[in-house]
């Protein structure tokens, strides 16, 4: 059972990725809890969400040339998962 909700952890954390790089910072975020309810001791789990709802006051006021649902240019967005696979 114990491999069963970790899988389930890694697809939510998949599926917030998805989220973000589509540009939908408060379904990320809403995947990336789903992920740390189904794996709480995962500490890459819980630094993914926690990065990601600072960024959620950045949505209301998009920087020049960024992107209006997210506040992020789509650079940016790259940037971020790529560093976060990399890791």
């Amino acid at each position: 059972m114990a491999t069963l909700t970790k899988d389930i952890a890694r697809i939510e954390n998949f599926l917030g990725n998805i989220c973000f790089l589509k540009g939908d910072l408060p379904s990320a975020v809403t995947r990336y809890r789903r992920a740390v309810d189904f794996d709480p001791a995962d500490p890459g789990l819980r630094e993914t969400l926690e990065m990601m709802m600072k960024r959620l006051p950045i949505a209301s006021a998009p920087a020049p040339g960024a992107s209006e649902r997210t506040g992020f240019r789509s650079e940016e967005m790259e940037t971020e998962v790529e560093l976060y696979w990399r890791k």
